[in-house]
């Protein structure tokens, strides 16, 4: 299996689990800027994805995934790590930033 951090190109269908903001229903342009300031910074644990319909910043997994006859995909990402959950959790606390949350799921990409 092909494991890829960030946007997914050139693929069927992918799998995708983050753990991190919604930028597209965020909480505001300053909470988003904040975000993206910590996603440039040297050494960050911080990634954007762009999972189907939305894009969000957090720590996670996404990845090209094989489908069953169907279309169905036959494995989906794994959660990302307790060390980068944990990581991730520090940021909001030191940046006063907004609980992260949980997204997952599969998509068609073509």
């Amino acid at each position: 299996m092909k494991k890829r951090n960030g946007f997914v190109s050139n693929s069927s269908t992918s799998s995708f689990c983050v753990y991190g903001w919604d930028m597209e229903y965020g909480d505001g342009k300053t909470q988003k800027e904040k975000l993206k300031e910590l996603l440039n910074e040297d050494g960050s644990v911080l990634d954007s994805f762009n999972c189907y319909h939305c894009y969000w910043i957090g720590v996670g997994n996404q990845y090209d995934v094989e489908t069953d006859e169907d279309g169905e995909a036959l494995e989906e990402a794994e959660e990302p790590s307790q060390e980068l959950m944990e990581k991730l959790d520090e940021l909001v606390k030191v940046h006063n930033l907004p609980e992260p949350s949980f997204t997952s799921g599969t998509f068609y990409n073509g």
